[in-house]
């Protein structure tokens, strides 16, 4: 898998989309940061900012009026209240 650094990730991902939704990103980063010991960011062969750790765990893609924020596993997780969308 090709990989940049997590900085370059957080310049040139965000950096053409929408400039407000830059904000949701840069929220969406520092949650998962702080949310999980010793994660990575890094954008994968497609050039979507992903979080791994030894696995992949979630990644996050700007739109041009959203942000989607998806799990790569998302349908191993416990989700006893029905919140995330499978």
């Amino acid at each position: 898998m090709k990989t940049t650094s997590r900085k370059k990730a957080k310049t040139w991902y965000v950096k053409d989309q929408n400039p407000e939704l830059g904000k949701v990103a840069a929220a969406l980063r520092k949650f998962e940061t702080q949310s999980v010991a010793g994660v990575k960011e890094r954008a994968n062969s497609w050039g979507v900012p992903t979080f791994e750790t030894d696995i992949p765990l979630c990644v996050y893609m700007v739109g041009k009026n959203h942000v989607t924020f998806g799990f790569h596993y998302g349908t191993s997780l416990a989700d006893p209240e029905g919140l995330l969308r499978r």
